[in-house]
């Protein structure tokens, strides 16, 4: 099952999960922290799930000078049940770009209601923990990926080759990533997995970029990307 290897690790899952707390847990007006509420979201008591946005609209409201958007998800739950829900809330420009239609996050959710609502940065770990669920139910992570991360060594890798692979998965389209990675001892290793990426993100995958790893010294075949490839790094 090596093709089900992916770039979104639980070292990448942590990150995307900051970066979208960021946004979700930001509000005008109160030192950035979040409230319990959304503008009239769910409850910060719900459980978390992971949203699909399905569309992004302006409301013609300002909090502060920022616009109010309303945010209609697809929401799946952890027995891979379907809803759809939503989310009305202040999101400044630089973070709009965050919620394009096909992008996928962390939400609370309230079935009663149908609204999707914010994670408080205290549930952090329930939001991985939900995201590794999910990535692992679509095929995109493997219980052996999970092993080598918890079992595995961290080193260095550079991309030294990324060719697509002409295979998709859902809406997300197979790179072939071919890593350089150091050992301990200085020495390098070559080897290739498949990384699924939505084509509009695969710009992330760029030549000579730096990369964190996880393999077993027993096997070098198999190693997993714990973070996403970022050009200059």
């Amino acid at each position: 099952m090596d093709w089900l290897n992916s770039w979104l690790t639980i070292a990448a899952v942590l990150f995307v999960v900051f970066m979208l707390l960021r946004l979700l847990l930001w509000r005008p007006g109160n030192g950035g922290r979040a409230s319990v509420f959304g503008v009239d979201g769910a409850s910060s008591d719900d459980p978390i799930v992971i949203g699909t946005v399905r569309e992004v609209e302006a409301t013609g409201t300002t909090i502060n000078d920022v616009r109010v958007y309303k945010v209609r998800f697809d929401v799946e739950t952890g027995d891979g049940a379907t809803h759809e829900a939503s989310l009305k809330r202040p999101i400044g420009p630089e973070d709009i770009g965050s919620l394009t239609p096909g992008s996928v996050l962390p939400v609370s959710f309230s079935a009663k209601h149908g609204k999707a609502g914010l994670v408080e940065e205290s549930r952090i770990a329930e939001a991985q923990a939900a995201i590794v669920e999910w990535r692992m139910r679509h095929g995109f992570l493997s219980a052996r990926d999970l092993e080598i991360i918890e079992s595995g060594v961290e080193a260095d890798g550079w991309l030294v080759d990324v060719v697509p692979a002409g295979l998709w998965l859902e809406d997300e389209q197979a790179y072939a990533l071919r890593v350089q990675v150091r050992r301990a001892d200085g020495s390098t290793f070559r080897a290739t997995r498949l990384s699924y990426s939505p084509e509009e993100q695969a710009g992330k995958f760029q030549i000579d970029s730096h990369v964190r790893v996880h393999y077993l010294p027993e096997d070098e075949s198999h190693i997993v990307i714990a973070t996403p490839a970022k050009a200059g790094a």
